[in-house]
This record gives C-alpha cells, structure tokens and sequence, in this order.
C-alpha cells in the first residue's frame, strides 16, 4: 500500500464528513484512510462503522489518548502505508490528483515530501502556510503545515512525535529528520486546504507556541535561538 492517510479526531464528526469526502473522491486509490478518534460521543463511531462496512479503505479506533500528538503516535502504529499523510477534521486535498501527482514525486526516493496549505477558513483565509525548512525561514516563523507533508512510515516509527511538545511536535519531527541527513524534498505547490481553526491554530495558544518553538531553536540550532533571544530583549527594551 502506497499511502496512510490518518485523521486523529474528537466529537467533530460534521468536519470529519468532509476530510472522508475529499479522500475518497482521489483519483489514486492505493490508499488506507485509517482514523484515530478520542473517544467521540457526537455519532463520529456510528458514522465510521458504516463507512468501514462500505469502504474497505477505511479503519478506526476509538479511545482515549494522550492528546493529539499521542493519538498521531498511534495512528503511525496501526498504518500499513508506505508514506503517510496527517489531514485533520475539516481539512482537504487541494485537488482531486493530489495523491497521482505525488506518487509521481516519491518515484525519487524521497525520504518525506512536503509543500504548501491554503487556509480554507478562519481570518487567513486564501493565505497560504508552508515553507521550506531553511534557518532564515526558521528565524522568521515560516514553517510546514503536516497537513502538506508525505513522510515515510518507518521514519515515524524510528522518531515518534515527541509528547512533550503540545502544538508544535511535526515541526519538531521535520527538523529532526532533516538535521540527521534524510532526504526531504520542498515543492513550491498547494496540497491541501487547512481548516485553520484547530488546537495549533487557536491564539489560546500562542505562548506555548513560542516557547516551544524557542526549545527547538535551542535544541537543533543554537546561534538562530541566540539571535531570536536577542530580538526579545531589544523589543522588550524598547517597548515594540
């Protein structure tokens, strides 16, 4: 099987219709669509048993995790795909060729491809998120979205995403694999649309966002956590 795409889900079960819908209407049908749901008491486990009994692409578990990343874990474990693919609850291929188009890039033995989302909601909405992993880009705030990353299962599996991390462990994972030497290709193209109003998104969480992405500036590069510490003291000094 060439593909996994995993949806991790919890009691959001109108949003989880239209991430299905979008799968299955792929032309490229070498896929599983495997979801992980918390335990979702909204009708999501009734609507799964019944697109399983209808599609043999589909399968599901429903319990309790850890949290999204734990449940991500998870679903990694249950996989059979090669690559994987992470679309959370209302997110969207692009196009209807999204995994043609991308079977045709793996065919170069990428270790993970990964490119561009456009918001589909929220107040980016038509604004596009995803950048190629370089240190300027990293020091600006210009990161991936999971959402338009293939990944080899055996890299999840050898580097799980990392629990301590609450909004920002898939780049932590993408830094990883990359400062170890895997082979990571960038395609400047739209995958998938992002809902853009999920638990990384939420402004609740800004300062755990940027206390996370201040541990992984320490840990993988040390001068760009420098220079971003620096930035804090000169705006907090001069009040900016």
């Amino acid at each position: 099987m060439k593909f996994s795409i995993i949806t991790v889900t919890y009691n959001d079960l109108d949003n989880l219709k239209v991430t299905y819908c979008s799968v299955k209407n792929q032309t490229f049908t070498d896929y599983e669509y495997l979801v992980v749901d918390g335990g979702s008491t909204d009708g999501t486990v009734d609507y799964l048993e019944y697109i399983k009994n209808n599609d043999s692409r589909v399968r599901y578990v429903s319990e309790k995790d850890q949290g999204i990343y734990d449940a991500m874990n998870k679903g990694v474990k249950l996989s059979a795909g090669e690559y994987i693919l992470f679309l959370g609850a209302a997110d969207t291929f692009y196009s209807y060729d999204i995994l043609d188009i991308v079977c045709n890039y793996l065919s170069y033995g990428w270790d993970a491809i990964y490119g561009k989302c456009e918001y589909s909601s929220g107040a980016k909405k038509g604004e596009l998120i995803g950048h190629k992993l370089t240190h300027l880009n990293i020091l600006l705030d210009k990161w991936i979205a999971h959402q338009s990353v293939f990944v080899k299962r055996d890299l999840l599996i050898n580097y799980p995403f990392d629990l301590k991390y609450k909004t920002y462990s898939d780049q932590d994972f993408m830094i990883k694999i990359q400062t170890l030497k895997y082979k990571l290709k960038y395609f400047d193209k739209i995958f998938c649309y992002y809902d853009g109003l999920g638990f990384s998104a939420s402004k609740e969480n800004e300062e755990e966002k940027r206390l996370e992405k201040m541990n992984m500036l320490k840990t993988y590069y040390p001068f760009l956590y420098l220079l971003r510490l620096c930035g804090h003291v000169i705006k907090g000094y001069f009040g900016w």
